[in-house]
């Protein structure tokens, strides 16, 4: 009798970036980034763009402290993450010299979000706790979703699964009125793996996938779309339906066969066998 060693595509943080992580056993989830290099390019035109705006010298002193913090948010979604930290610092200082409060608190969510994995879990729980207080009483509804995202990952590090997933229906809550669907895509796929976690297969099936109407609603991207159909598969397969999930896994390899990214083809390589030694085949 083997053991399963699936690939998990998984966690979504708020910052655009799909992560892998190769471990089947959910209550030691660790964050493994593989650089896929999926959105890099779209990242840098952000970030590029964003210094232009900081350089210019025409904006005004809350205007300035906010795109410091949107560059610290853009130099993390480009996987820089000193430099993401560094900018989020700057704009911290900058915004407390000039007592923005609001603007300070989405400072903290970006050094938050650029250490999550150095520091510990309860530590960042208190400061985000704090950090959604100030949002929750302010016009920034897309950070304050973020926060509540991250919160919520870090009550599932921790095993408290019902505090994460209130945190993570607030997210999606918000997501929904602001018709964000990129970040409700995202919201589903996390409150997806949540109850996968805790084997509610069909709750966990039915957001996987509702995250996948959205990203062909959005007009498809490879890693969301790899992202949900990858899960779907695990569901499916936990929940002993093989034959679904090998439909779902061959679906992942014709994408990634696409893309033609060497590392992510192998993952798909490793489900494939892996399901197929399941099967007989």
């Amino acid at each position: 009798m083997f053991t399963l060693n699936f690939v998990i595509r998984t966690r979504v943080f708020f910052i655009f970036k799909h992560t892998k992580v190769c471990a089947w056993h959910w209550p030691l989830l660790l964050l493994v980034i593989l650089f896929a290099g999926f959105q890099p390019l779209r990242a840098q035109v952000k970030t590029d763009s964003i210094r232009q705006v900081l350089h210019s010298g025409n904006l005004e002193t809350a205007d300035y402290a906010e795109s410091m913090v949107d560059l610290s948010f853009a130099l993390l979604e480009n996987e820089h993450l000193d430099s993401g930290y560094n900018a989020a610092v700057t704009a911290l200082n900058f915004a407390r010299l000039n007592k923005l409060k609001e603007t300070e608190a989405y400072a903290k969510l970006a050094i938050v979000f650029s250490r999550f994995d150095k520091q510990p879990y309860d530590s960042s729980i208190v400061v985000l706790e704090d950090i959604i207080r100030v949002l929750a009483e302010s016009e920034k509804k897309n950070a304050l979703a973020r926060a509540y995202n991250l919160c919520g990952i870090a009550f599932e590090r921790r095993g408290l699964y019902k505090q994460a997933i209130q945190n993570y229906y607030k997210a999606m809550y918000i997501f929904e009125e602001k018709k964000d669907l990129h970040g409700l895509a995202d919201a589903y796929n996390n409150i997806g793996l949540l109850y996968q976690a805790e084997k509610r297969y069909p709750e966990a099936t039915a957001f996987f996938k509702r995250s996948l109407e959205l990203v062909y609603k959005m007009g498809g991207n490879h890693n969301s779309e790899a992202n949900a159909l990858n899960n779907l598969a695990i569901v499916y397969h936990e929940n002993h339906q093989p034959s679904e999930a090998l439909k779902y896994f061959l679906k992942v390899y014709e994408l990634d066969k696409k893309e033609n990214y060497p590392p992510n083809l192998a993952l798909s390589y490793n489900n494939l066998g892996l399901v197929y030694s399941d099967l007989g085949q």
